[in-house]
């Protein structure tokens, strides 16, 4: 069955937004964005990497005396490599794709940051993206580059970094299908249903849909059934070496987030950050890298601590490092990274 996973998340996934240029700006720029913040514009100021900060509303006078001082958000040390910018009413901004100093991660932090500018001049403007399935316009059109001054755009980033644009291959609802096209074995636990006994301990899934690209990377998204029949959404990006494709930002919501290691028995060394409304799991595999962005954390999700998406969240759990540990363990990481060095017919549909 052909679906858009864009269209099914529709309304679900409602952090993935279009990632901002990040710039250095200079002091005229930032004495007008702290006048727009005082005059209830609520501007942020986009600061490089590695401290994401933003000007606090204080008296012109003291703001204009001291434009460096600034102050800092409780993003954990090694999870704030992955922010790309911050909002001042959602938070951080993580970036899903690769890890921070992979080829992946730059590449696609960059390509935001040039749609943008050519956004605002115009120069990607008046292009289709209707285009023939399989063609290379198509491909372009997949990345958000619609004309030919942003398709150069593009070549130029993937040229400098290396990279090959994947091309969409297959789009799934049962990770059967998934592991029969690709000759890889079973990465995800097996799929589930409410209800089972509370005491059972096997992780299982529920309703997962995704898509895999040419070259092995995959992005998806479902619930995991854990133990004590609690359900955790999460989306997981795995990003082959030497492949492009797109990120998604991801706002942290100004979470305070405790961060450790934690290494499955047999598998990589895991990145573990866990916060209030969300939580986020991370490795380097030898031939990728896997992204989990989890949509729940340590606090209920009510009207005063999730801006009211009740209905979004009913029901999942409230996590905690065991929890936490329990979803990180549930993969088998050997066949994920397999999947990265997949190789897939190009007549297959």
């Amino acid at each position: 069955m052909e679906f858009d996973i864009k269209e099914l998340l529709d309304g679900y996934v409602e952090e993935e937004i279009e990632l901002r240029p990040r710039r250095s700006p200079r002091p005229e720029r930032i004495e007008a964005l702290v006048r727009a913040q005082l005059e209830g514009a609520g501007a942020p100021v986009s600061r490089p990497r590695p401290a994401r900060r933003l000007l606090r509303a204080l008296p012109v006078a003291a703001l204009l005396a001291c434009l460096l001082s600034v102050t800092a958000y409780a993003v954990s040390s090694l999870l704030s490599e992955r922010v790309y910018t911050r909002s001042d009413t959602q938070g951080d901004v993580v970036l899903n794709l690769g890890t921070p100093e992979s080829a992946e991660f730059q590449a696609a932090a960059e390509w935001e940051r040039r749609l943008m500018e050519l956004m605002e001049s115009g120069e990607n403007d008046g292009g289709s993206s209707d285009f023939p399935e399989g063609s290379r316009e198509a491909l372009y059109a997949q990345n958000g580059a619609f004309t030919q001054a942003a398709r150069d755009a593009l070549d130029e980033i993937l040229d400098r970094y290396g990279l090959t644009m994947a091309a969409r291959l297959a789009r799934f609802q049962e990770p059967e299908e998934l592991y029969a096209l690709t000759g890889t074995a079973p990465f995800l636990p097996p799929l589930g249903a409410l209800g089972r006994d509370p005491s059972s301990s096997e992780p299982q899934i529920l309703r997962p849909a995704g898509t895999l690209y040419e070259g092995g990377s995959l992005e998806y998204a479902c619930t995991a059934l854990l133990s004590g029949d609690r359900t955790v959404p999460y989306e997981l990006t795995l990003a082959a070496n030497g492949s492009f494709i797109r990120g998604a930002g991801i706002f942290t919501r100004g979470d305070d987030f405790e961060e450790w290691t934690y290494t499955v028995p047999g598998g990589p060394e895991l990145l573990l950050d866990l916060g209030e409304s969300r939580a986020f799991v991370s490795a380097r595999l030898e031939h990728g890298a896997v992204f989990l962005f989890v949509r729940c954390g340590t606090a209920p999700h009510d009207e005063d601590t999730d801006s009211g998406r009740v209905a979004a969240y009913s029901g999942f759990a409230l996590l905690d490092r065991e929890l936490l540990e329990e979803l990180a363990s549930s993969f088998d990481y050997a066949a994920l990274d397999a999947l990265c060095v997949f190789k897939c017919d190009p007549r297959v549909p």
